[in-house]
């Protein structure tokens, strides 16, 4: 399937579950199970905890054309030149080679065996950079062993293991296309080889996937997904023997890399992979530190620190849709994403949102006086995660028009949007309130919303 499934946790899934399933039916003993499967989870969490593993990704910022540019927080400007990764315009020991060696510019990201004289990966101030690339289109990645993230980053929660989900299955091959969407709403097609079908609960279930390297990998959804676990997670499956036998281990439901950073561009369970039965089983969630230890004296500093988690905890118990509010500067569009928004007015039509006093959008606000709050679709988290970043460009790849009559920009495919001008500008802690006067509006009824709540993006179920 698409985009990095992380090859050592694919590789430990393999290992385990190819030395469990050579016989389809079989049931380990109760502490065997327990046994192997709490190896098994600890050599999850040290690859994922491993300094430049998946919760150390900081940054995957897209790099097209030759033209030379700025990628956030690291030296030089860098450019896609001739399929490979290049970096200009940085000082010798700026970057170190794998063997140690300061890089001289140009410095050439990619694979040695393809390109020769390009380097797989470069060490900058302590954070690894490696190339990666998506249909032909390059993107640098920066993985940072102090990503608060990584540093962060507890254990990662999974149901207790149960032989009762290590389910037998025959493997049906078929090799077809499916379309997937990818966790920054990127849409490809993949590859799939063959199903998976099984019983659960008495009723026949199937997975598409992918039949590589001695395993099949499978990208799925259950009803778990969204309220005791991730939005999806991943298999690895051993192969199936000369009659088409196999055994699938729910046990080994593994978390994707999406999970530990948004920073990954994971591949969503392809249609049909989302099966509508509860699989209690597998890894659930990343669980984090609430703060960080403290020392004697510093018993102030832990109060103010929980008082905090505690309030966000319990304002993100509240379902919000999420906006993007965009203007217009001098260098061009700027845009931020905001749940801080509501209506206001009615007569006169009044709406109002919230901007961070520290936010880099901000001056642009005030500068234009414009805005546009466009109200982002289901299928626009991508948006949700890529404007809440900064030092990346937030515009890449992007379709949107000028509103009509600020100029503002008004992104496509979204559920609704408000313009207007901003009448108040109003005193609120740590942020900005503003108050907008709508001049324009539409909406799309047939786009659902985008919600968010606790901490996760939803779907609105409705009742009849």
């Amino acid at each position: 399937m698409a985009e990095e499934q992380v090859a050592g946790a694919r590789a430990a899934g393999a290992r385990a579950a190819g030395a469990r399933a050579a016989d389809p039916e079989r049931r380990e003993p109760g502490e065997a199970l327990t046994r192997d499967w709490r190896a098994w989870q600890r050599e999850r969490l040290a690859a994922a905890t491993a300094p430049h593993g998946p919760a150390a990704l900081v940054l995957t910022q897209w790099v097209t054309g030759a033209e030379p540019r700025e990628v956030a927080e690291l030296p030089g400007r860098w450019a896609a030149v001739d399929g490979v990764l290049t970096a200009t315009g940085f000082a010798t020991g700026d970057y170190l080679l794998p063997d140690g060696a300061a890089a001289t510019a140009p410095l050439r990201l990619g694979d040695p065996a393809v390109t020769p004289g390009a380097s797989p990966e470069a060490i900058s101030g302590g954070a690894l950079v490696r190339p990666f690339a998506r249909e032909g289109v390059l993107a640098v990645r920066v993985f940072d062993p102090e990503a608060p993230g990584r540093v962060g980053l507890d254990t990662i929660d999974a149901f207790a293991p149960d032989a009762d989900w290590i389910v037998p299955a025959r493997f049906e091959p078929n090799q077809r296309t499916v379309p997937v969407e990818l966790a920054d709403g990127h849409r490809t097609l993949a590859e799939t080889s063959g199903d998976l079908v099984f019983e659960l609960a008495g009723a026949e279930h199937r997975l598409a996937g992918a039949l590589r390297g001695g395993a099949i990998s499978v990208v799925f959804g259950d009803a778990t997904n969204g309220v005791e676990s991730y939005g999806f997670r991943f298999l690895t499956v051993p192969a199936p023997d000369a009659a088409g036998h196999t055994a699938v281990d729910f046990n080994r439901a593994y978390l994707p890399p999406c999970a530990f950073s948004d920073q990954f561009v994971c591949p969503l369970p392809a249609p049909g992979n989302r099966l509508p039965v509860r699989i209690a089983a597998g890894e659930r969630t990343v669980r984090r530190r609430e703060a960080a230890p403290v020392e004697k004296g510093e018993a102030g500093d832990a109060d103010e620190k929980a008082r905090t988690r505690r309030y966000r905890d319990v304002m993100g118990a509240f379902p919000s849709g999420v906006t993007i509010v965009t203007t217009q500067s001098e260098d061009g569009p700027v845009g931020f994403t905001c749940q801080s928004f509501y209506s206001v007015s009615i007569d006169p039509p009044l709406v109002s949102f919230s901007i961070a006093r520290t936010s880099k959008s901000l001056a642009a606000v005030r500068a234009s006086g414009r805005v546009v709050i466009n109200f982002l679709g289901a299928a626009q988290r991508h948006l949700s995660a890529q404007f809440a970043r900064s030092g990346t460009d937030k515009w890449f790849g992007v379709a949107w028009t000028p509103a009509a009559d600020n100029g503002s920009p008004v992104l496509d495919e979204v559920t609704g949007w408000v313009a207007g001008d901003i009448e108040r500008e109003i005193e609120a802690g740590d942020h900005l309130i503003f108050l907008v006067r709508v001049s324009a509006l539409h909406t799309a009824p047939d786009v659902e919303p985008l919600v968010f709540h606790r901490g996760s993006y939803r779907e609105l179920e409705y009742m009849i």
